[in-house]
């Protein structure tokens, strides 16, 4: 009897250990992970290029509301860090109602920007706003990296994009009669975290 009150006991003790054991290997995994999330959670702007651009309307913009199909086309000619990925180049078509007066409404969209090297980013942007003030248009759109250059390596944590394009004071004369039928202005892109 004594010998199996022995035996339980050595088990019991065993156990424990291993059971401590397992514990502190998870504690210090869940620890690790923390850290690598924090600095990951803590980068800076890791890649930023500034271009030009510009948009097409068909039919011109008036001061009259109408189904317009605007054109956006921009190129990355600045990058910062990345010197190799310039030029890069966005093609967008946003069909919708617009006019020299209102702004257009933008859903949701995913696009692709094609960099000099070959590679390419693919952003879901998923909120963008447009205002026009003084008769500028400034869109800033925000979302986040989908697949290529600047993907994170952390599916938890998305590297987020940020673009801001502005277009000058429209010609009031023009939009009152013949109406716009292109636009120029400068436009940035921003990516921040894990590249």
């Amino acid at each position: 009897m004594k010998k199996i009150y022995s035996f339980i006991n050595k088990s019991i003790v065993l156990n424990k250990v291993q059971s401590d054991r397992t514990l502190f290997l998870f504690l210090a995994f869940l620890l690790t992970s923390l850290l690598t999330t924090s600095e990951i959670m803590a980068q800076p702007i890791l890649f930023s290029c500034q271009g030009t651009t510009t948009t097409t309307y068909d039919p011109a913009l008036t001061n009259e509301n109408q189904f317009i199909i605007s054109t956006v086309d921009q190129v990355y000619s600045n990058c910062i860090l990345y010197p190799e990925k310039a030029p890069g180049t966005l093609h967008v078509i946003a069909p919708g109602e617009d006019s020299c007066t209102t702004v257009y409404l933008y859903d949701p969209f995913i696009a692709r920007l094609n960099w000099n090297d070959g590679t390419y980013t693919e952003v879901e942007w998923i909120n963008v706003n447009a205002v026009r003030a003084n008769g500028m248009v400034t869109v800033t759109a925000t979302g986040k990296v989908t697949s290529g250059f600047g993907l994170s390596a952390s599916p938890l944590i998305p590297t987020s994009a940020e673009m801001i394009y502005t277009t000058p004071q429209l010609d009031l004369v023009a939009c009152a009669n013949e109406g716009i039928s292109t636009n120029n202005g400068v436009t940035s892109f921003t990516l921040i975290g894990g590249i």
